[in-house]
């Protein structure tokens, strides 16, 4: 007599079989279902999360430390006029519904702040990307590489770390004529800088690089960042606004940049004039024209001295003294022949 443990359909079973001689059928004796497995013990619960708001919340940290001392939009608030949608970085598309109601709000003179790296798959978020050229946003594929001939449009000899052109616009022409133009966009997607405006709308390039930049398809299998031919070249945009005109006479505006480190990056803050830049476009988007920008950080980047960059000041501060020389000369000239 031989046994056997066999499981069938998960149901253990302890069977017995017999030998019997040669030619005799074997006989099996009944199986006998085995005894069930004990059942674990019930896991304990686990312990309660400490309270972080509504139920299942998840703490996240901020990439720069600061104190919240307000949050004036709770869950489920609606936007109003005056308010500014932040849209930073989509991955995921709206749904027809969500678009409607964003649709609704631009429509009352709604604006939107939106931020579009080139990691976004904004070529498969066809709502997302609507309500983008609805503004005259028109967002490039790829990434944005300076030339290696303009070792002044990159930043300590990183291709990625771009120095982007200011061009004066609302956001912009305060700081050029303070000379604080001195911004950074780390691996920034481009959009067309020279966006079609019609009787509704006006928008403008704010940050551009020059024609030498050029594309990197990041969506095909490519080892190397070296231009080829191929590749589409600039200018490109790396920051636009724009002012929408609605049916109800309303005036929606929005901004655009092409690297969300701009608004998360502390170093880029401390390093350039980008805290006033976005300072600027948050003020453009609401309307309000009374900044304080007098606590700003110091920029540490400063564009190289060159003869553009000498100011009437210096030029009189250089050319009053041999004026006065000439002068001088003229006037003890003769007497000296006397």
């Amino acid at each position: 007599m031989k046994y056997y443990n066999i499981t069938v359909n998960g149901v253990a079973y302890s069977v017995s079989v017999e030998e019997t001689a040669a030619g005799a059928a074997p006989v099996a004796a009944a199986p006998v279902a085995a005894p069930a497995a004990p059942k674990a013990a019930p896991a304990p619960a686990a312990a309660p999360k400490a309270a972080a708001g509504a139920a299942g919340a998840v703490t996240v940290k901020a990439p720069m430390p600061g104190n919240i001392l307000d949050v004036k939009v709770a869950a489920g608030a609606s936007v109003k006029a005056g308010d500014v949608l932040c849209i930073l970085s989509p991955v995921k598309d709206y749904t027809d519904a969500e678009m409607d109601i964003i649709r609704a709000y631009v429509q009352g003179g709604g604006a939107v702040l939106f931020s579009c790296d080139y990691t976004d798959p904004i070529e498969n978020m066809p709502n997302v990307l609507s309500l983008l050229r609805s503004y005259g946003f028109l967002p490039e594929s790829g990434l944005v590489m300076a030339s290696p001939d303009e070792t002044d449009t990159f930043y300590n000899n990183n291709r990625l770390a771009l120095l982007p052109e200011m061009q004066a616009t609302d956001v912009t022409l305060e700081m050029m004529l303070n000379g604080r133009t001195a911004m950074l966009m780390v691996a920034s997607r481009g959009f067309d800088p020279s966006p079609e405006s019609d009787n509704s709308l006006l928008v403008d390039a704010v940050l551009t690089t020059s024609a030498k930049s050029y594309l990197v398809d990041t969506t095909a299998s490519r080892l190397s960042i070296t231009q080829s031919d191929s590749d589409k070249t600039g200018p490109f945009a790396l920051a636009l606004q724009a002012k929408r005109f609605t049916d109800t006479g309303d005036v929606s505006r929005a901004f655009i940049i092409g690297s969300s480190a701009l608004l998360t990056e502390e170093q880029l803050f401390t390093m350039t004039d980008g805290e006033e830049f976005l300072v600027r476009a948050v003020s453009f988007l609401t309307g309000d024209d009374s900044i304080d920008t007098s606590i700003m950080v110091k920029t540490a980047l400063r564009p190289g001295l060159s003869v553009n960059a000498l100011s009437l000041g210096s030029v009189v501060l250089v050319g009053l003294p041999i004026l006065v020389l000439l002068a001088a000369i003229i006037i003890l000239l003769p007497r000296r022949n006397l």
